[in-house]
């Protein structure tokens, strides 16, 4: 993954269990956009608590990457994606992930 100066994130390399963020299951020879879903329920949950004025639009804050997964950091909290069989994505589920997921339970920390 790579963070660019204007704020865009982009995957690229091995995505077989959605680490890239892209949306898809696939690897990519080239650097693919990565976007955020903001109609997540956890997402919209998180939303409903902050001021009627707040942009809802994420700022990526930095990123990680790891084996098979990747963590990405912003003002708004915490997103995970790739593999999640022993629920270390932190997302309540074993079911891998193509697309930043929100971490709703550390939203309030």
């Amino acid at each position: 993954m790579a963070l660019l100066e204007n704020g865009e994130l982009y995957g690229w390399g091995s995505s077989s269990y959605g680490e890239g963020g892209f949306g898809e299951f696939v690897d990519s020879p080239v650097p693919r956009k990565v976007n955020f879903n903001l109609n997540q329920k956890y997402y919209q949950e998180y939303l409903n608590e902050l001021p009627e004025n707040a942009n809802p639009k994420p700022k990526i804050l930095q990123i990680s990457c790891g084996g098979h997964h990747s963590l990405i950091l912003t003002d708004k909290g915490l997103f995970t994606c790739g593999y999640a069989s022993h629920g270390q994505l932190g997302l309540k589920t074993t079911t891998n992930q193509a697309d930043p997921q929100f971490v709703y339970s550390l939203s309030n920390k």
